[in-house]
This record gives structure tokens, C-alpha cells and sequence, in this order.
């Protein structure tokens, strides 16, 4: 004997209806992981336009405050000598290809730009800098937990170290960085 007639409706009913209820479940599920993984690119763009300023340093204010005060014969290095030299419209040396000692040593000034990435691939430079050069400006920004400050520093020759306000001398000490 077979089943009655309503009772397969029935049952097919309730088939279709938990098959429904799974794709609801399903496109909830699907909207759920997508909506946040469209949206974040569209904040993020927001935040680092508009907010953070692209985590953009004002280079323009840096090199302004190097041309007030360079003198002719002044060294200019940074590990962005492209960027210096448009700003500057002068060549501007590597820091890595650039001896502190010799350029110290005739008498010339040395102006470097300490940024996130001095401090992480040249620690020792970084320390020397923050140790026997002067601090002439920094340009803070900070965002998401991360330092993107860059410090402009000023190391002069022993002569002019003596009268000018630093944090100590300007010779570089043996086995220093270069």
C-alpha cells in the first residue's frame, strides 16, 4: 500500500522548503563574507586619501628648510637621492656611498634625512645621526601604530660643533657607520 497522496505533497513541500531555507542560508552567508571584503578596499582608500594623507611626509617643507640654511659646499644625502635632487634641482648622494668621516673631515656639512628606512636598514647611521648630529626638524606622522617620521639632521665639522647647539660632537667615531 502506498502512500496517500497528501503525504507526498507533504513531504515534497517540506523538501522545497528546507531547500529554500538552505539558499537564504547560503546567500545570508555569501553577502556576509563579501560586503566586508568590498567595503575595507573602499575605507582603506578613504582613510589613506583624505585622512592619513597617503602616509605622505611634506617633503616640500623639508627641502624649504634645507634651502634656508644650506650652505654652498654642504652635502645633501638621503636613500632617496632622486627625490632630493628634482626638490633640490643638485645632485645629492646615496647615503650608503657617502663617507661622513671625509666629508666632515674637509671642513663640509653633512645634511641627511633620517626616515623609517634609515632606521631600519642602516640602524647603526640612524643612532650615529641622533647621537653627533643635530636635529634641525622632524616631520611627524604617525598612523596605524606605525612611525613614518622623518628627521632632518645637520653634522658639521668639529670646527663649527664647538658653537653650535648639538646633542654631541660631530666627528664620527671609529667604526661608525657608513
Amino acid at each position: 500500500m502506498g502512500a496517500r497522496p497528501g503525504r507526498a505533497e507533504a513531504i515534497t513541500e517540506r523538501r522545497l522548503l528546507a531547500r529554500a531555507a538552505r539558499r537564504r542560508e547560503t546567500a545570508v552567508w555569501a553577502l556576509g563574507i563579501l560586503f566586508p571584503l568590498l567595503l575595507h578596499p573602499i575605507v582603506a582608500d578613504i582613510l589613506y586619501y583624505r585622512f592619513q594623507n597617503g602616509h605622505r611626509d611634506d617633503w616640500r617643507a623639508l627641502i624649504a628648510t634645507i634651502q634656508e640654511r644650506k650652505r654652498d659646499g654642504d652635502v645633501v644625502a638621503s636613500l632617496y637621492p632622486p627625490l632630493l635632487t628634482y626638490y633640490l634641482k643638485e645632485s645629492t648622494p646615496h647615503l650608503k656611498r657617502i663617507n661622513p668621516d671625509a666629508i666632515l673631515a674637509r671642513g663640509q656639512r653633512l645634511w641627511f634625512v633620517e626616515d623609517p628606512g634609515v632606521r631600519k636598514f642602516y640602524p647603526g647611521l640612524a643612532a650615529w645621526g641622533q647621537a653627533y648630529c643635530q636635529e634641525v626638524t622632524t616631520l611627524s606622522n604617525y598612523a596605524a601604530g606605525r612611525d613614518f617620521r622623518v628627521v632632518l639632521r645637520l653634522c658639521m665639522p668639529s670646527s663649527e660643533a664647538a658653537s653650535a647647539p648639538s646633542r654631541g660632537s660631530a666627528r664620527l667615531p671609529s667604526g661608525a657607520p657608513r
